[in-house]
């Protein structure tokens, strides 16, 4: 507006302004006559447009400022921006479900991973008792009758189960391979004592 209108000034009764909502009494409203070389049925036409808008609306249109977008466009964008928020919910929800399966997935193998230790754990100490116990004086006895030259009421059956009740005997014992290392075992005992 400075460079249009600098230094121009309009003081007053012959001031006008765009805010003042009426226009100066001797402003001319007719438009010029054409030049002759301008088609004289367009200038009639611009004529009678001009002529049928009152002065208010040449105000209004004068004031107004931007033009408000339609209602279908505004709906549209606001459609558009409803869309996209909707679809960010959904992409966080289902970024929150996947971080949450995966936690409880995580979770799970925690307990499984958990639940094998213990089962590894207590398989050792059942291991270790058995080590610390031993053979039983059963698993002897039933290894004593495999052995073909031996009876149920022969010396070396007999002394085989006395000798059975130490410990340190049923490991020595279970200890041999072979039938022979264990019939040679209870002979060796029952001439030399355990």
């Amino acid at each position: 507006m400075g460079i249009l209108f600098g230094g121009t000034q309009a003081r007053g009764e012959e001031t006008w302004t765009p805010s003042s909502a009426s226009f100066p009494e001797d402003l001319n409203t007719q438009m010029p006559s054409p030049p002759p070389h301008i088609d004289n049925t367009q200038n009639n036409t611009q004529e009678e447009t001009f002529e049928d808008i009152s002065t208010e609306e040449l105000m209004t249109n004068a004031t107004r400022k931007r033009p408000c977008p339609s209602q279908s466009r505004r709906d549209v964008r606001k459609n558009q921006i409803d869309e996209n928020f909707k679809r960010l919910v959904i992409i966080l929800e289902d970024d929150r479900k996947e971080k949450g399966r995966k936690r409880e997935e995580h979770k799970e193998e925690e307990r499984k991973e958990e639940k094998r230790k213990e089962e590894a754990r207590k398989e050792e100490e059942r291991k270790e008792e058995e080590r610390k116990r031993g053979p039983t004086m059963q698993e002897c006895i039933d290894i004593l009758k495999q052995i073909p030259n031996v009876q149920a009421t022969s010396e070396l059956y007999f002394f085989g189960t006395r000798a059975f009740k130490d410990k340190d005997n049923r490991d020595i014992f279970m200890s041999f391979e072979s039938n022979d290392a264990h019939l040679y075992w209870l002979n060796m005992i029952t001439k030399h004592g355990p």
